[in-house]
């Protein structure tokens, strides 16, 4: 799978993938092929796939769930630009709150930070006649509902 994976053969590489996924029985392993598996879907820009892909690594292996939480923070992090509807500040810097959420799950300092400091101001929220602590859903590919936060003042 990894030499499929160098040569840019995704198809193979995940096929073989799969086969080791359904023969291996150690459970970090597992999930571990489970996690090679969700790159090779990001690198192909399938995102839906590639996070479920993170999640199975989970069921497999909780000691993995900080890695995968964070790859799926950084999965939604690179979104925006995917998912944005250019229509209202804070539905398209949602995807940076459910980011911050999958940071938050990994213990992720560095990339709670990222995120939040992507959030909407004060202002913005305020404009946009929401509130922050307000329930929010994040479409897109994402589709999760997460809840509506502010950066710092400058």
């Amino acid at each position: 799978a990894q030499q499929y994976y160098k040569q840019k053969d995704m198809d193979n590489a995940s096929a073989f993938y799969l086969e080791a996924i359904g023969f291996e029985e150690d459970k970090e392993k597992k999930a571990t092929l489970y996690m090679d598996l969700a790159k090779l879907y990001a690198a192909q820009g399938l995102k839906i796939e590639s996070r479920q892909f993170a999640m199975d690594a989970m069921k497999a292996d909780e000691g993995i769930a900080a890695e995968a939480y964070s790859f799926i923070g950084n999965l939604y992090m690179g979104s925006f630009d995917d998912c944005k509807k250019s229509q209202s500040q804070i539905d398209d810097r949602a995807v940076f709150m459910a980011a911050y959420d999958m940071f938050k799950n990994a213990g992720d300092q560095y990339g709670m930070s990222q995120a939040k400091a992507q959030f909407p101001t004060v202002s913005d929220v305020f404009t946009a006649n929401k509130k922050e602590g307000d329930a929010i859903k994040v479409g897109c590919w994402i589709n999760v509902q997460t809840t509506i936060r502010t950066r710092p003042s400058e």
